[in-house]
């Protein structure tokens, strides 16, 4: 074992204080601590009334090397508290990348961050969806930031259009643009356990020049006018494409199967204002009434909807269809629907598998959520998926409330982690994979005390089937998903030490496994002479009640 010496320079060993600490024993006035105008920055140390001369705050740690002391090489060259600089990837520039963006660049030290998204402009699913009447089926005040609120929102369901300028000025307000990269897709990502490193291949879409790049940490956020038209679908998009088009189309022919959250809602809270609404037209009642209690399917309020369907331009076709053919639809009992454009609001792909490989510790995420069902730690981390953090991933709470709110907390969730291996020299995290088994055999068990478990029900919250476990969904409310979150369980979690120089193992370039105390450093802390107290090396001092 290497070896080697030191001197410890005498200025860092704290006589001085003691000495400061019984002079002002003997010259104490009770209160006084409190007071602002006394030297130094505490209310709380007694060192602030000493008549010696204060130590001035100390600038840097590093004790100089002699030949009189030795110590082993498990002793780092730092005071304790040093936050090691650290690159973060975060994919897609939608909410979630928005907002771990800001969290990052407002509370994280020593990290360099770089955002990659695949589309031309920043917004991710408020750019994707141009759809006639797309909006937020939350209502605005609730679908923003906390610490951005909008107080000039045009309506009660924003716009797309309006919520991506949003995000663009959530952006411009905290100079976040130039940690993104627009038009940057990712093709690839895997995980060298060499140098504690994700690899990922990033195509640009611009000039299809494809390069390498790596992190420590890997976040993963035509005119129809005058026409004859079919909408497939009365789900979420369906229920706002529909009073837009109904407004411009010759014909509207719209098909649905019975059984819209809409109708059920209406019904058993006012029923007889959709009765009303509807014209009391039967053969509507009959289509749109569903047979599943109200949040077994998601809730889609749409404006204007149930008005466009009594208008006379607009069918509602109920039948089952067979084919599509080139001047129209085929119904199964033969009648033939003719249109001139189809717009299908049949759903999302709304499965967790990525859409690019993944590849963590000999295991390709693609494939291992395709043969297996898909599960999470408490929504956002995969075992076997090292400094991966993924927002609103399987059992997220993604029906429990607006997703920028919950976006928030993610953030924090996620900062905790890069914070904890920045300052104890931590390469890699990964959660236990009893952990992660136990935490879903609880949501299993959860699941039955739920509407979204109603028998016979087809819902995304079950990847589209009618029966088998909710993957969508946290088992709980939005206070409990945030309550969860608070303290991080860090027992369940697998932690590898690494060098400061950038991870370990062989054939990587870190120094491989490290003692895990070597974040200990040189026997002095962050806390002497820096942060809000400057020159306050007893900032302890009255924080016995402080928890």
């Amino acid at each position: 074992m290497s070896k080697f010496t030191m001197l410890v320079r005498q200025n860092h060993i704290l006589r001085s204080p003691i000495q400061c600490v019984t002079t002002s024993l003997r010259h104490y006035t009770p209160g006084m601590h409190n007071k602002q105008h006394v030297v130094g920055h505490s209310r709380r140390s007694l060192t602030t009334h000493a008549v010696t001369k204060p130590r001035p705050p100390q600038t840097h740690f590093r004790p100089e090397v002699s030949q009189n002391v030795t110590c082993d090489s498990t002793t780092e060259e730092h005071p304790l508290g040093t936050m090691r600089p650290v690159k973060v990837i975060s994919i897609g520039a939608g909410v979630s990348g928005i907002n771990m963006a800001r969290a990052l660049k407002r509370h994280g030290t020593n990290i360099e961050h770089v955002v990659y998204d695949k589309n031309p402009e920043i917004g991710g699913t408020w750019f994707e969806n141009c759809y006639p009447g797309c909006a937020s089926d939350d209502p605005s005040h609730n679908y923003q930031f906390s610490h951005t609120p909008n107080p000039a929102w045009s309506s009660l369901f924003a716009p797309g259009v309006e919520i991506q300028n949003y995000l663009l000025d959530v952006c411009s307000k905290y100079g976040l643009k130039d940690r993104i990269r627009l038009s940057h897709r990712i093709i690839r990502a895997e995980w060298n356990e060499g140098c504690a490193e994700w690899v990922l291949s990033i195509k640009n879409e611009v000039t299809g020049v494809v390069f390498e790049d790596r992190c420590h940490f890997l976040l993963n956020s035509g005119d129809l006018k005058d026409k004859r038209v079919a909408v497939i679908g009365n789900g979420a998009s369906g229920v706002q494409i529909v009073p837009v088009l109904q407004q411009e189309v010759a014909k509207l022919s719209h098909f649905t199967l019975r059984g819209s959250l809409e109708a059920l809602e209406a019904k058993r809270v006012i029923s007889l204002y959709m009765a009303e609404a509807l014209n009391y037209d039967k053969h509507l009642l009959e289509a749109l009434i569903p047979y599943f209690p109200v949040g077994c399917r998601r809730v889609t309020p749409g404006i204007g909807y149930l008005k466009a369907l009594t208008q006379p331009n607009v069918d509602v076709i109920t039948s089952s269809i067979q084919e599509v053919q080139p001047n129209g639809i085929k119904l199964t009992n033969g009648k033939l629907i003719e249109v001139d454009a189809i717009v299908c609001a049949t759903g999302f792909n709304c499965s967790f598998i990525p859409h690019f490989p993944i590849i963590g510790e000999h295991v390709n995420l693609q494939g291992l959520w395709t043969n297996n069902q898909s599960q999470a730690y408490m929504s956002c981390m995969i075992s076997g998926m090292p400094n991966y953090i993924t927002f609103l991933g399987p059992n997220g709470p993604l029906a429990h409330g607006a997703i920028p709110i919950i976006t928030e907390q993610l953030s924090a969730f996620a900062l905790k982690f890069i914070q904890k291996c920045q300052k104890e020299n931590i390469s890699s995290f990964r959660p236990l994979p009893q952990a992660v088994k136990e935490y879903a055999e609880f949501i299993e068990s959860f699941m039955p005390r739920t509407v979204w478990m109603d028998k016979g029900v087809r819902s995304w919250y079950r990847d589209g089937r009618s029966d088998g476990s909710v993957l969508a969904l946290h088992p709980g409310s939005q206070a409990h998903f945030f309550h969860m979150l608070e303290g991080p369980r860090w027992e369940d979690f697998e932690w590898r030490s690494g060098g400061r120089e950038g991870g370990g193992g062989e054939g990587g370039s870190g120094r491989g496994e490290v003692n895990r105390f070597a974040y200990l450093g040189n026997g002095f802390s962050v806390r002497e002479g820096e942060g809000e107290r400057v020159g306050d090396d007893t900032w302890y001092w009255g924080e016995a009640d402080v928890l």
